[in-house]
């Protein structure tokens, strides 16, 4: 029981993170509070176990990312926030991106949008 208390304690306190970074994309608040908490999320679910901003490990670049796709921008970020969730594969070479179940398609759109943001030159 006290499990399931803390389990639920911890659902509340992921939905207002997210609430609140629905408010600030609704609000239209500062960039620089956006990518704080954008960046944040990618750094507590982990991304940068795979991805750098500027060098190649197991997943490409950040910034090789928003470079290949910047032509299509507003379409790639619901792309990306798909494959961020549910994995995929063939864009960056053999080794595939696995599902991240722990991220909602709410916190991809984030990230993903943060990712597209990325000065490419």
């Amino acid at each position: 029981m006290i499990r399931a208390g803390i389990r639920q304690m911890k659902a509340m306190r992921h939905t207002v993170r997210i609430g609140a970074l629905a408010a600030f994309l609704a609000l239209g608040a500062a960039p620089t509070a956006f990518a704080a908490d954008a960046a944040a999320l990618i750094t507590q679910k982990r991304c940068d176990a795979c991805h750098d901003m500027k060098a190649t490990r197991i997943g490409p670049p950040f910034v090789a990312i928003a470079l290949r796709f910047r032509a299509d921008k507003e379409n790639m970020i619901e792309v990306l926030a798909r494959k961020i969730v549910l994995g995929g594969g063939g864009n960056w070479g053999v080794v595939p991106m696995v599902p991240n179940e722990h991220v909602s398609l709410d916190e991809a759109r984030a990230m993903a949008k943060w990712i597209m943001e990325r000065p490419t030159q």
